[in-house]
């Protein structure tokens, strides 16, 4: 029996149908048509231990990382997928086996790339994310931010947003590499009373006269980077900057 309740939580089998009446919109531009395979590929991809590919799938997943946030705010400008890196959902696309290794794979899930603009942000997003959250078992997660907002759209980005940070805040401990390309109206609901954060990059610019203040005081991180915002608006511990 489903719940009227829109605060229950939602079942395994209602998170799976939300995913799939997703992954359509989410992977629209995903090229499926290879061409042909010769047998003998097919032979060897499927000789492959699972392990080896879920190691393959996550050097994949990392490997978005290395996308500079111009080009990936360039990306989403362009028509790329709403808020949400959706790499997984691609690997899981490809064959039965895969979707099972990628579903089953802890570091796979682990790197989570967030680009806030001004389209409607559906619930459906929030519940799914928990579910990928938890999909991440305990591993160290790799966590993005990035906008395009304009500056009529800042004053909407708290109201609109705050959930999906807050969400984010429940897995604080678990930061491993922070990076916030933000105005200062999202930047200040970040918080981190403990954290094990190596790396830490902010961007943001001022707004109507308003610096980007976050308060990460619970985080000693080994690498700092920040850009159009000043040391004093950035609360960390700073012994273990190398």
């Amino acid at each position: 029996m489903k719940s009227n309740d829109p605060n229950a939580c939602p079942t395994y089998g209602n998170i799976i149908e939300l995913e799939t009446r997703a992954v359509p919109e989410a992977i629209a531009d995903f090229p499926l048509d290879y061409g042909p395979i010769d047998q003998a590929n097919r032979v060897f991809l499927h000789c492959l231990p699972p392990e080896l590919i879920a190691s393959i799938f996550q050097l994949c997943i990392l490997a978005g990382l290395q996308e500079s946030p111009s080009d990936e705010i360039d990306r989403s400008r362009g028509g790329g997928s709403d808020y949400i890196e959706t790499k997984p959902w691609t690997l899981g696309c490809v064959c039965r086996s895969w979707k099972q290794i990628a579903w089953t794979s802890p570091s796979v899930w682990t790197v989570f790339k967030f680009h806030l603009n001004s389209k409607p942000f559906a619930q459906n997003w929030a519940e799914i994310m928990k579910t990928w959250f938890t999909r991440s078992g305990q591993l160290p997660l790799f966590i993005r931010f990035t906008n395009s907002f304009s500056h009529a759209e800042i004053c909407e980005a708290p109201t609109k947003f705050s959930p999906l940070i807050n969400l984010v805040n429940r897995y604080l401990d678990r930061w491993y590499q922070l990076e916030l390309d933000l105005p200062p109206s999202l930047l200040f609901l970040f918080c981190a009373n403990r954290s094990i954060i190596q790396t830490l990059t902010v961007r943001s610019y001022p707004v109507h006269g308003q610096e980007g203040i976050i308060d990460l005081n619970g985080a000693a991180p080994l690498d700092l980077t920040l850009q159009s915002t000043g040391l004093t608006n950035v609360q960390i511990i700073w012994t273990n900057l190398t």
